[in-house]
């Protein structure tokens, strides 16, 4: 059972982004609050307030940056021109669709002795509150906050800092097993058998899985060299140092596809100029957007992919074909209702229809989507992510500084990573979103002309041109 600590921790944390929100500047804030309570708040917790989706650690680190940074400063609240409406018609798709799909699954479904119940009207507007608060409100949140492309500089920065802070915990929890969420709020955060990989460990830390700890790595290990190709430097410290021992410690992480994401990208990021960086992530938000219909239309080479996963190790490739059969039987079953989907309670999931026992795994945050909320949902929440991508290409050419292009570049790999990897997993989380947001917001801004309207002078994370 939980102890009094986690929740403890959790209401500690609006008063610590009460006191961010007063004393730095509003991207810096922000990026600390939703970044710190990503990195350090209990995973599991959560306020259920009446009338409003549960509160966890995610939301409530989201709600105090908007909160706080908004309500003290609203002239940072700027979502205008083609970039803003662009972000707002998705986000309103995204909202107005759910709110359809709640109101077109009413009827419950019968398996055997298994009743999976409709939803309500109630059900309904919860539903479209949670896609607003997990999706839409951080990235209008980023877009809002940030303004110039050199703002991004200290975003790359403050998760360069955190990887190398989360390094010493991580190599703990490799040699002595996951242990230190257990010690600080008092439980595993996530099932113990699954920490055991390739004969070792595969730490935690204070993140939801393994897998999420692997994919924060792999995009430190691409904002690290991002800033090096920008010839920036935290406390004088060349960046290609803290790349290096961030690329060993994802190794250590055991976790494959971010191992074998950061080892695509950071050539990308390395050797490529600016304009090739965010072609190269153009092209991974295309086709993470085509996954599902290349799945569809049974086009996706699994088979080969399965056949290479073996020769690297049997277990992967047999966890990796019985991921691609449930995506198979999960996408027939989406293609059921491929507009609206299924909605909320598992009704996307496959029940055995004489014992109502769920017989299908649901790793994805792809097929998660597609099949709660159908193609509008997956189009409304990858655009969320992927759209700035696209902004920042036709922006691109605004930039005068070839240090902002190469850090617009280095945030839109990242952006591209964190949308890549919610095809095998389902890790999303606020700052991934925020993240997309800012890059739209730095790029599609009034440039570096002018007052930083609504800010006032205060502390940066020190970055010093080599």
């Amino acid at each position: 059972a939980p102890t009094m600590l986690a929740d403890l921790a959790l209401l500690i944390w609006i008063p610590i982004s009460l006191g961010l929100a007063l004393t730095l500047r509003p991207p810096l804030a922000a990026t600390l609050i939703l970044l710190g309570g990503h990195l350090l708040l209990p995973v599991g917790r959560s306020f259920d307030l009446p009338g409003v989706p549960a509160v966890d650690r995610e939301r409530l680190a989201l709600l105090c940056a908007f909160v706080f940074l908004v309500g003290l400063r609203p002239a940072r609240l700027r979502i205008g021109g083609p970039s803003g409406a662009a972000l707002l018609a998705l986000g309103g798709l995204l909202v107005a669709g759910a709110l359809a799909t709640g109101l077109g699954n009413a009827s419950p479904l019968r398996y055997g002795p298994l009743v999976v119940p409709g939803m309500t009207l109630y059900d309904s507007v919860s539903f479209a509150t949670m896609q607003l608060l997990d999706l839409v409100l951080p990235a209008l949140l980023g877009f809002s906050l940030f303004r110039r492309p050199r703002e991004l500089r200290e975003l790359l920065a403050l998760m360069v800092v955190a990887g190398v802070l989360y390094v010493p915990l991580v190599l703990l929890e490799v040699r002595l097993s996951p242990q230190i969420h257990r010690l600080l709020y008092g439980y595993h955060q996530h099932s113990f058998e699954q920490t055991l990989r390739f004969g070792g460990w595969r730490p935690m830390v204070l993140m939801e899985h393994g897998l999420a700890l692997g994919l924060f790595l792999a995009s430190c290990v691409v904002a690290a060299l991002g800033l090096w190709r920008a010839r920036l430097r935290i406390a004088r410290v060349p960046m290609l140092l803290p790349a290096a021992g961030l690329g060993g410690v994802l190794v250590l992480c055991k976790s494959l596809g971010a191992i074998v994401l950061s080892a695509l990208l950071a050539p990308v990021a390395v050797l490529l100029r600016p304009l090739p960086q965010l072609a190269a992530a153009l092209a991974i938000a295309a086709a993470v957007l085509a996954y599902p219909v290349l799945r569809a239309t049974d086009v996706f080479p699994t088979g080969p992919l399965t056949a290479l996963a073996g020769r690297i190790d049997p277990d992967r490739a047999q966890s990796l074909a019985f991921r691609f059969e449930n995506e198979d039987r999960l996408l027939a079953k989406a293609g059921e209702r491929p507009l609206l989907g299924w909605g909320s309670f598992g009704r996307n999931r496959i029940f055995d229809p004489e014992t109502g026992d769920d017989v299908t795994a649901t790793d994805g945050f792809w097929i998660i989507r597609l099949g709660s909320q159908g193609l509008i949902g997956f189009v409304g929440a990858f655009g969320l992510i992927l759209a700035p991508i696209a902004l920042a290409v036709l922006h691109a050419r605004r930039l005068r500084e070839l240090r902002d292009a190469v850090v617009v570049g280095a945030v839109a790999l990242i952006a591209a990573l964190h949308a890549a990897d919610q095809i095998p997993n389902g890790f999303l989380a606020s700052f991934h979103v925020f993240l997309a947001g800012a890059l739209a917001g730095a790029c599609s801004g009034p440039g570096d002309e002018g007052p930083d309207d609504g800010a006032q002078p205060s502390r940066r994370v020190r970055t010093h041109s080599r």
